[in-house]
């Protein structure tokens, strides 16, 4: 799209299009800050770098996710957004 700066874009997704797995087995590990079990759904924030957050849900019976644990982050490609610097958006919503 003209007059967009894509050299600054960011992806986003949906926490609950976020998959978990072992350390090494996603698109990219992260660790786990807080894991927030709220009946019907579970919310695992975590940290890839030690920097950026990432918010996945899972389902309320899910496993147990310690704080420190490392992670792998799955992601669907079909899910992800493309947003420009300023906050537009790239990609198709």
């Amino acid at each position: 799209m003209p007059g967009l700066d894509t050299a600054a874009a960011r992806l986003g997704i949906r926490p609950e299009n976020i998959g978990i797995g072992a350390a090494g087995a996603g698109h990219i590990d992260a660790r786990v800050d807080v894991v927030e079990r709220l009946g019907s759904d579970t919310y695992v924030y975590a940290l890839v770098d030690d920097a950026t957050p990432v918010t996945a849900r899972r389902p309320g019976n899910a496993r147990r996710y310690a704080v420190g644990e490392t992670i792998g982050l799955i992601f669907d490609p079909a899910q992800l957004h493309v947003f420009a610097a300023d906050g537009r958006a790239i990609s198709p919503s």
